[in-house]
């Protein structure tokens, strides 16, 4: 009974301890506006003079648990605290609490090892260039306040699922290279995905709402991946879908008129059929040595250096009467050039005398 009365006591002590430490250095911060009692808080903790991104500062003392205040006085004069920039990147907290009032926060908490723990509150609007390589931090909550996020969240190797916030309408480099995320919800809200979700392994299901317009640069390096939809509402699409070893299924939305730098080496990908409206192929399904056969609709009247390393290609149908304006590398011309090439009736002439497709050893006409 005493050594077990003991060993609480001994933990209560310890816990008292860590927190109180945690609660023991002075947060510096600067007015922003005296007229309005306003202020920032910043750390010296992987501050950078070059307005570059913090470093991780590995003699950050700050550890534990830690509350941010909300508010201080200055020359008698009470401030509230809006903001948090340049703080905390390479420091040892484990868990941090931001105060409600706090509405930005720019270029802090990277590299933080122990973290595990943010709690964020509903003032918070704008997270830029925050929260980046927190190898400990298993799950956030983003509240709907929050309408910019750009460079968030990326290296959060123990992130497991995300829910984005409805106030959203623009993911800028978000959420690669966690290396756990299983499942992401994005919302109605979101408009534009711009390098976001790259590198994550175990990710094998992504659904694209009907609000999106736009994707570049995204959804890259997913090897579970093994179907894709891209709903009409989408109409530029750029450097997405490189390297999902495992897609088998795409649809592809009609709203787009160029496909741009799409879909390389998706090794499972066995055929295509590129929806009508699309005008111009530019550097797409590349290294899909899987491809056995695609067909291109007759809106198409560009293609430019696509198809390289599809060593599988049998066959390729062409439904524009005009053969299309073509440059392919001087690598792939070896490669499909036994594939069969079906063009439409009557147009078995003109594709003989083009000066590139007239290099296909067997050009028919489809019946």
């Amino acid at each position: 009974m005493k050594q077990t009365t003991l060993k609480t006591i001994m933990l209560v002590i310890a816990l008292f301890t860590q927190y109180a430490t945690a609660q023991n250095f002075t947060v510096k911060w600067n007015v922003i506006s005296k007229e309005r009692g306003t202020g920032e808080i910043y750390c010296e903790c992987g501050k950078n003079e070059h307005n570059a991104m913090p470093l991780p500062d590995p003699n950050c003392k700050h550890s534990g648990r830690y509350v941010l205040p909300s508010k201080d006085v200055k020359d008698g004069k009470m401030y509230i605290f809006t903001s948090i920039y340049d703080s905390f990147s390479g420091c040892k907290l484990s868990s941090v609490v931001i105060p409600n009032g706090i509405n930005t926060i720019r270029r802090s908490f990277f590299g933080c090892g122990k973290l595990m723990s943010v709690t964020l509150p509903n003032s918070i609007a704008k997270l830029w260039g925050s929260f980046n390589d927190l190898p400990s931090l298993s799950s956030i909550t983003i509240p709907n306040s929050v309408t910019e996020m750009e460079s968030c969240f990326n290296g959060c190797k123990k992130l497991s699922s995300i829910t984005i916030p409805n106030g959203l309408t623009k993911l800028d480099v978000c959420f690669n290279k966690c290396d756990n995320l299983k499942s992401i919800s994005i919302p109605n809200s979101i408009t534009e995905i711009d390098g976001s979700f790259k590198d994550l392994p175990l990710l094998s299901s992504v659904i694209i709402p009907n609000s999106i317009t736009k994707l570049r640069r995204s959804f890259n390096h997913l090897p579970l991946l093994s179907s894709i939809i891209i709903p009409n509402s989408v109409t530029e699409m750029e450097s997405c879908f490189l390297g999902c070893k495992s897609l088998s299924s795409i649809t592809i939305s009609n709203g787009l008129t160029e496909l741009d730098r799409c879909f390389w080496n998706c090794k499972s990908l066995s055929s295509i059929t590129i929806p009508n409206g699309l005008t111009e192929l530019d550097r797409c399904f590349r290294g899909c040595d899987n491809l056995k056969s695609i067909i291109i609709p007759n809106s198409i009247n560009k293609i430019r250096k696509c198809f390289d390393g599809c060593f599988s290609l049998k066959t390729i149908t062409i439904l524009n009467p005009i053969p299309p304006e073509c440059l392919f590398s001087s690598e792939i011309e070896n490669e499909i050039i036994n594939a069969t090439l079906f063009v439409p009736k009557g147009a078995l002439k003109a594709y003989q005398e083009h000066d590139v497709w007239k290099q296909f050893k067997n050009i028919k006409e489809i019946e």
